[in-house]
């Protein structure tokens, strides 16, 4: 007697509904962490521009003035008590902080970020637009308001509040003291 042995060629549907119940329940347990994660990834890099953001805004304090028309190019090269920069910009208006300015600072700065800020004589605002360089071709704009505090309200400080809007939704309110 001849025993045929039966050639199997695929799978059943028995297993390919099991594969597919596991794959499912994976999916629906792993899916929304991916989200919670890419939310948070997305939480920390706006973070971090809003500190970069606040870094340059202290640089104006410390300097005791900011310039009202200006455009800082992504090429600046500052270095303390030095005579020469290594850009040939000219100077624009400049409107003093009623804040004490630190003198005799050392420190170096190489920027990688543009900012331009116009200001507002009637509301005494400086519109301030901020278009920050960072990881490869990525960039992101912001736009946002500074606001100089009244006369005789501080005594050496300044108090500046901006909200700015992130491309990805993330809307931070920074307040610099």
């Amino acid at each position: 007697m001849i025993l045929f042995r039966r050639k199997i060629n695929g799978f059943s549907l028995i297993e390919l509904v099991i594969v597919v119940s596991v794959l499912s329940l994976l999916a629906t347990i792993t899916i929304p962490h991916f989200n919670y994660y890419l939310k948070k990834k997305q939480q920390s890099e706006c973070d971090q521009v809003a500190f970069q953001i606040k870094q340059m805004i202290v640089e104006y304090i410390l300097e005791g003035a900011y310039q009202r028309n200006y455009a800082y190019p992504l090429t600046t090269k500052l270095v303390d008590n030095s005579d020469e920069l290594e850009n040939n910009f000219q100077p624009a208006e400049f409107a003093y902080f009623m804040g004490k300015a630190l003198s005799n600072l050392k420190w170096q700065y190489y920027s990688d970020y543009r900012m331009t800020t116009e200001f507002d004589e009637i509301t005494k605002k400086a519109i301030v637009q901020v278009t920050v360089n960072y990881q490869e071709k990525r960039r992101i704009d912001y736009t946002f308001e500074l606001t100089e505090a009244e006369t005789g309200e501080y005594d050496t400080a300044i108090i500046l509040s901006f909200i700015y809007h992130d491309p990805n939704g993330c809307q931070k309110e920074l307040i610099i003291q």
